[in-house]
């Protein structure tokens, strides 16, 4: 049985809707990062935020209806994109029978730290404080009221893996015949808590990010959303989902395996999954933080299972999109989904850095600006590496 990717939506630095975000994330010129130390005071880094216009709920938090998150409108906004196919296949099976899976990591906490604020200050929470909206789970619970959805539902938080598990687990329930379409994927939104810890792992970077250059020096962070509308039956998009592997490096509490032992084992499996050889892939979307042990690690592990540069391309597109966290996987899904649609000369979202590899790094085939495969791409493998070695690969196929 085949699991098909009926639509996309998807919101980010790059635009809202997949054809936006498509056309600027294969553009030659890589659009700045801001610059700012709103998150973090004293302390400027760069960000990627989404290029997104939400409502004005200054106060939101004073009003005694139920408070929508940030990361619940943002994801209300991607899913907003392909609410007619939704409505039809509620409409063909029930609501009871449409999944709902959300993966996050920050959820509502921005609101909660903005009660405990108002709290510390007046002695008291706001009316519509609760401290739940910090779950992970809460975003899923808000849109399924939202978009009146009834069937299996629930959020996940595995770190930077989430969405692509949400996917994975939309896949599974499919399969097991327990829905008959499912919307999977994910939301992050920046907050101070996310900037601020990452800066205390030393891990962001205040300039644009290098993946795999010598000279990087981290991450920027972003934000967005991405979700998918699966079936077991095709829609427009000529796209289905062929395989899916996760493994656990079990190695450190947020360092990867140096060794790329589990991040090996999750391609291969994967392609596996799909009854594919890695002389079948055309293009890897790298996880690609621009960490010097991620990047260590996936060119490794990427150089050993493929080993024919000459047959795929190759590109991190964190250096776009910045590293939106719980909804990476799912949002650089959503662009394997767009190089698989129809792209005759095979165009691939290219590899932004400042051209000086690191001689300790694998070579890999690195998409230029402007570069073109020659063909029409039918396979694509997007990584996700997640902190605590959580490892996912997905295999998308042009049907």
């Amino acid at each position: 049985m085949r699991v098909y990717v009926h639509s996309v939506g998807i919101r980010c630095s790059l635009g809202g809707g997949l054809d936006s975000v498509w056309r600027n994330a294969t553009a030659i010129e890589r659009a700045a990062p801001s610059i700012t130390d709103a998150y973090s005071p004293g302390r400027p880094t760069a960000l990627y935020p989404a290029s997104y216009s939400a409502p004005d709920h200054s106060g939101a938090l004073e009003q005694s209806a139920p408070l929508l998150t940030r990361t619940v409108r943002m994801a209300a906004d991607a899913i907003s994109t392909f609410q007619p196919d939704l409505e039809r296949a509620k409409s063909r099976f029930g609501p009871n029978r449409i999944g709902l899976l959300v993966g996050t990591t920050v959820s509502g906490i921005p609101e909660c730290a903005d009660g405990w604020a108002v709290r510390l200050r007046t002695g008291d929470f706001p009316q519509a404080f609760r401290v739940e909206i910090q779950a992970p789970g809460d975003p899923a619970l808000s849109l399924r009221r939202d978009l009146g959805i009834d069937g299996i539902t629930y959020g996940i938080s595995t770190a930077c893996t989430s969405s692509g598990h949400a996917l994975v687990s939309a896949a599974r329930l499919l399969r097991l015949g327990l829905c008959d379409a499912v919307v999977a994927g994910g939301v992050d939104v920046l907050c101070a808590f996310t900037v601020t810890g990452f800066q205390a792992l030393e891990a962001s970077s205040p300039l644009p990010t290098l993946p795999s250059s010598l000279n990087r020096r981290g991450i920027n962070l972003g934000e967005g959303a991405a979700f998918f509308l699966l079936s077991r039956e095709p829609g427009e998009l000529p796209v289905h989902l062929a395989g899916y592997a996760a493994t656990s490096d079990a190695h450190h509490i947020s360092s990867p395996d140096p060794s790329g032992v589990g991040a090996e084992g999750a391609m291969r499996d994967a392609l596996s999954r799909a009854g594919l050889t890695p002389g079948d892939v055309d293009y890897i979307n790298l996880h690609g933080t621009g960490t010097r042990q991620n990047d260590a690690m996936e060119h490794h592990a990427v150089a050993r299972v493929f080993t024919d540069p000459t047959r795929y391309r190759a590109s991190s597109t964190k250096a776009l999109t910045g590293h939106t966290l719980g909804a990476a996987s799912a949002i650089e899904a959503a662009l394997c989904v767009a190089t698989l649609r129809d792209n005759p000369d095979g165009h691939i979202p290219p590899h932004h850095y400042d051209g000086v590899d690191d001689p300790e790094l694998s070579p890999l085939p690195l998409a230029r600006p402007g570069d073109a495969l020659g063909r029409q791409p039918h396979v694509a493998l997007s990584n996700s590496f997640a902190f605590g070695g959580s490892n996912l690969s997905l295999v998308f196929v042009r049907s």
